[in-house]
């Protein structure tokens, strides 16, 4: 080998050997998030809204129904008739309580319907046929915490107007 060649040699081979420091792996880092709630007896909570969750409808759709089910397993409590198609996304309310001593307790969910507003807007929709996850009166065991599911129907008429809705319900647990 010629000593013309040597220098570049040798800096071909410092520059492969010599080459950069691969780079350490960064951390990734997530936030948790902890969470309570504290029943005192002789009351209830609201553990989760009633949500009927994301609707498509096209601009020429019918309409249709959206029924939440509490009486199905979570997760699978949302069904859909008509024109219109669900994200699957919605859910039951779900309350919680909990009795000083056993005793029969009675829950009541509106009989009627309620209206809910779209946000930002004056449209509205009507929601009805609340219905619990089991009977209206029931046995409760003393210090101990119970919960139940709250659904309903809603109807979505054609031509309804895209954004989001809320109304509000009221929910009572009768301890006698």
């Amino acid at each position: 080998m010629s000593r013309t060649h040597l220098p570049t040699l040798l800096a071909i081979i410092a520059s492969v050997s010599l080459g950069a420091a691969p780079a350490l792996a960064q951390p990734v880092r997530e936030d948790g998030k902890a969470t309570v709630t504290m029943v005192s007896p002789m009351s209830i909570v609201k553990i989760r809204d009633l949500d009927f969750g994301t609707i498509y409808m096209d601009a020429t759709s019918t309409g249709g129904t959206v029924v939440i089910d509490p009486t199905r397993p979570e997760g699978s409590e949302i069904s859909v008739t008509g024109a219109i198609l669900s994200g699957n996304d919605g859910h039951s309310a779900k309350f919680g309580g909990s009795p000083e001593r056993t005793k029969k307790i009675k829950i009541r969910i509106p009989k009627g319907t309620i209206t809910m507003t779209r946000l930002g807007g004056t449209e509205t929709l009507v929601v009805r046929n609340f219905t619990l996850d089991g009977p209206d009166q029931r046995t409760v065991t003393a210090s101990t915490y119970f919960d139940f599911r709250v659904g309903a129907s809603i109807d979505i008429p054609a031509g309804a107007a895209e954004g989001a809705y809320e109304g509000q319900f009221e929910v009572q647990v009768q301890y006698p």
